[in-house]
């Protein structure tokens, strides 16, 4: 129908706006289908490409490096004669060795992306939508 507040035709939106009797302009609906495109886009690059990146920074500035554990780093202080396989600090390691690979992380390794992924995904659909 004519919604008259914005004399455009209206279409129900209730799945995006999570009520069934409301609609929405066209402008509206499309202002949302962006700031879900957009945040999906950026979810997808902050799950895949910014989760290694941040993760093998934030280990090397504790002490876990590409080559192993730093010298005189915290790490360093934490680690004891015979670290276990599978234990949370050989998992560091192993993640600040691979460059960013989860696999040391077994069963949860997609975890670590999905969480970057979809808090990313989060603040751009906000930030979007704010600015829209």
């Amino acid at each position: 129908g004519i919604n008259a507040e914005y004399g455009v035709s209206t279409q129900s939106t209730g799945l995006l706006t999570g009520d069934q009797n409301r609609t929405m302009p066209h402008e509206e609906v499309l202002k949302e289908a962006v700031a879900v495109g957009t945040a999906v886009t950026a979810g997808g690059v902050g799950g895949t490409i910014v989760a290694p990146i941040i993760a093998t920074k934030a280990l090397g500035l504790v002490g876990f490096t590409k080559v192993g554990v730093l010298a005189g780093s915290y790490a360093a202080s934490i680690q004891g004669i015979a670290v276990a396989a599978g234990s949370p600090f050989a998992a560091c390691q192993s993640i600040a060795a691979t460059g960013g690979s989860f696999a040391a992380l077994g069963m949860a390794a997609p975890l670590v992306p999905v969480a970057v992924g979809v808090t990313v995904a989060a603040g751009a659909y906000w930030v979007v939508r704010a600015r829209l």
